[in-house]
């Protein structure tokens, strides 16, 4: 399977909006390596089809969003309520300053404008580097400046 680009993914998804449900379940068969469902619609195997492809160039879920939404899914299949939402992603605020100490030595780290970190006069992306940075191994960086709660940890 060869990589495809954001340039080639639109002009994919372009054709198949004007394809038939032959062709369509013919690009399924190639995505999936089986055949379509027999069954299904056209809207069905257009929406498949274009999924597989977007996920080809932009990645498919976080495991932890799958484990989520099956769980959800579960408790609506179940007829119960939806209980186990979980909470929103907390963000921090321009400004926001983390300190931490690690191994005798303070460590700041400042939230830019424009979401990354700046750290001893470098700008990164992801608490995580900045943490793994410090300690030498790889560190959840979330974790390691305290923004996770307790249940979270535990």
């Amino acid at each position: 399977m060869t990589r495809m680009n954001v340039d080639e993914l639109e002009a994919r998804l372009l054709r198949l909006e004007t394809s038939s449900r032959d062709e369509l379940a013919a690009e399924w068969m190639k995505a999936f390596g089986v055949p379509a469902p027999r069954k299904s619609s056209r809207e069905f195997l257009l929406k498949a089809v274009g999924h597989h492809l977007q996920v080809r160039v932009y990645g498919d879920l976080k495991p932890a969003t799958r484990k989520t939404l099956l769980k959800i899914a579960e408790q609506i299949r179940a007829g119960g309520r939806i209980t186990d939402l979980p909470a929103p992603a907390r963000t921090l605020k321009a400004g926001s300053r983390l300190i931490r100490a690690w191994r005798g030595e303070t460590h700041e780290v400042l939230v830019a404008a424009d979401g990354r970190f700046e750290w001893k006069g470098e700008r990164y992306r992801s608490l995580s580097t900045i943490a793994t940075t410090i300690t030498g191994t790889r560190r959840n960086g979330p974790a390691f400046f305290g923004l996770r709660d307790a249940e979270t940890r535990a």
